[in-house]
């Protein structure tokens, strides 16, 4: 599944083709995949203009203008690129709509996964999915990752992997986050020490940042608009890379199963500590200091 930098790759990449362009309309629209808001519909499209286009965790959002936005969840085999009209769709075209100069802008989905939303502002401000998102993890303060953190009873990944922690992580880049971060992705969220909590988001921020920069990584499906592939795969430091030596220490990658996630981390780099979890009590006394 595209995660944050795979996502922000495309945002970045279609803002450079699509904003200030029109819309001549919507020419085809799978039923299932698109949906509207309140008195919207595949006519709202026509005349409208890519006034920008940003991302929210995995959620890539594009300004209409006159308060409209189309949100498009990716998920896990979407893609959006710009193509000649001429060129054949692929059987797994689900949407097109027109741009004029004899081009579309087209979402494909091989297991049409992926959803889009026509919504107006007011609707997109009170959506729900929207409204439980954490902070984006580039962007986090050290003070309010921690606390979150300390309500967490159950491991560290599966608070990672909570969109409502911080938005925008995946499988792929916890691991690597983890990993760099030198915490066991089983460590008990609520026991992180602030010392680990500045590694974690330090963690976050140099792979996040690089991730970016390399255009994502290609596991399986993910092409960029262009079509070309991610390049980050190459730098994994463990994911995918069960066996292999560890680049940091040169012991073996292993492959763990964590909250039902296939997991990859270092035994040696990532060494597993047992540690007695706060009382809920003495995690909102601490909270109450603060404020």
């Amino acid at each position: 599944m595209p995660e944050l930098p795979e996502v922000e790759q495309v945002a970045r990449e279609l803002r450079e083709v699509l904003v200030g362009r029109r819309l001549d309309g919507l020419l085809h629209a799978h039923p299932d995949v698109l949906r509207y808001g309140v008195g919207l519909g595949p006519a709202s499209f026509a005349g409208r203009s890519f006034a920008g286009i940003g991302r929210r965790g995995k959620l890539l959002l594009f300004d209409l203008g006159d308060r409209l936005v189309l949100t498009v969840h990716l998920r896990m085999t979407g893609r959006l690129s710009v193509e000649p009209s001429a060129a054949e769709r692929p059987a797994h075209c689900h949407l097109v709509w027109a741009l004029g100069d004899d081009e579309e802008l087209r979402f494909s989905d091989a297991r049409r996964f992926g959803r889009a939303q026509l919504l107006r502002r007011a609707e997109l401000e009170a959506d729900t999915f929207l409204r439980r998102l954490g902070p984006e993890p580039l962007d986090v303060e050290l003070a309010d990752m921690r606390q979150r953190l300390r309500r967490r009873r159950g491991t560290l990944k599966g608070a990672l992997l909570d969109q409502s922690l911080v938005a925008g992580l995946g499988n792929i880049y916890v691991d690597e986050i983890l990993h760099v971060a030198r915490l066991h992705p089983r460590l008990v969220a609520a026991t992180l020490r602030e010392d680990e909590a500045v590694r974690l988001r330090e963690a976050m921020r140099q792979i996040l940042e690089a991730a970016i920069a390399a255009g994502g990584s290609t596991i399986r499906n993910y092409r960029r608009p262009s079509g070309e592939l991610g390049g980050f795969q190459a730098s994994h430091q463990v994911f995918g890379r069960a066996g292999e030596a560890c680049r940091g220490c040169g012991g073996p990658v292993v492959k763990i199963v964590v909250v039902g996630r296939g997991t990859y981390l270092c035994p040696a780099c990532q060494p597993k500590r047992r540690r007695k979890i706060p009382s809920m009590r003495r995690v909102r006394a601490s909270a109450g200091k603060r404020t």
